[in-house]
């Protein structure tokens, strides 16, 4: 009796399914020879065959390729717009669709300390990843440095105040900042105001929002005299106008962080966007926005 020669052992996973194929290749290309065998004999029926049974083998490559996945960045409010257009943009490049959910970084990070669904965290300010490294909630080897910013005091556009040094401040009865507690641009705007010696004056006429844009639109609606922002969130702004820049050395280094959360169901598609936002096409899309990029494309 003749053996039936043995079925190849097949491997688990997509990877499987292919090397399955291709160890088969030979067994499903004699029965496709004994299925034609009763045509007529022709000198193109073994390239025919072979025609055939390479197009099967390709068609189980493309089957096992996988598609991107949707995930979803938690990136602070001041980006929200660069995001946007990022993501977009990745989008045209074959990459899967991101969602981008703004907010303070401070708060960002506490949401993901309490599970929420981020793939991808983007903070203002380098103090919120570091805690969620030490605490193991963002992958060691996947924190990449994004950006830098400026800090600016601004005022309505139609405001009468002249532009003047930062010393103005105390000239305003209402300035709106980001809550120094979770909004990395209030945080800076305090250090700024300690280290120039104008917090004592500008007590009492603070008005602390829950991110930075918020603080920008109150200024936008003439419901503030001035707000403390960043240099880009008064660029994007028709209805404001920059009365000065605070001194880059009045506050910490304004450095925009980003990580792929741990608990990420999509860990490689959360890094291929990170890597995207780190490489030419997302430092240029950045550097659009009024992102300072120089060095800031290599990992932490």
């Amino acid at each position: 009796m003749t053996r039936r020669p043995a079925r190849p052992r097949r491997v688990a996973g997509r990877a499987g399914s292919l090397l399955w194929t291709i160890a088969a290749l030979p067994r499903m290309a004699g029965s496709l020879l004994r299925t034609i065998a009763p045509l007529p004999a022709s000198p193109l029926l073994p390239a025919t065959s072979l025609l055939l049974a390479s197009s099967l083998l390709l068609a189980s490559g493309l089957a096992c390729t996988p598609s991107p996945k949707s995930i979803t960045a938690y990136v602070a409010a001041s980006l929200v717009d660069v995001m946007e257009r990022a993501a977009s943009e990745y989008a045209k490049e074959g990459g899967g669709p991101v969602a981008v959910h703004p907010g303070a970084s401070g708060a960002l990070a506490v949401q993901i300390e309490h599970g929420a669904p981020a793939d991808v965290y983007a903070s203002a300010d380098p103090r919120w990843v570091d805690e969620l490294l030490e605490k193991g909630l963002v992958e060691t080897g996947a924190v990449r440095t994004l950006a830098r910013n400026s800090l600016v005091l601004v005022a309505p556009r139609d405001s009468k105040v002249m532009d003047k040094g930062f010393s103005t401040v105390v000239d305003f009865r209402k300035i709106a900042i980001g809550d120094p507690k979770s909004v990395p641009a209030g945080r800076y705007a305090e250090q700024a105001l300690k280290n120039l010696y104008l917090w004592k004056d500008a007590q009492g006429r603070l008005v602390e929002t829950a991110d930075v844009r918020a603080a920008l639109a109150l200024v936008e609606r003439g419901e503030v005299d001035a707000g403390i922002v960043y240099g880009t969130d008064a660029m994007l702004s028709g209805k404001v106008r920059i009365i000065s820049r605070l001194p880059a050395d009045s506050h910490d280094p304004i450095i925009y962080m980003g990580a792929v959360v741990k608990s990420s169901r999509h860990p490689g598609d959360a890094r291929a966007f990170l890597d995207f936002l780190s490489g030419p096409k997302g430092r240029e899309i950045l550097t659009g926005y009024g992102f300072q990029v120089d060095g800031a494309e290599g990992a932490r």
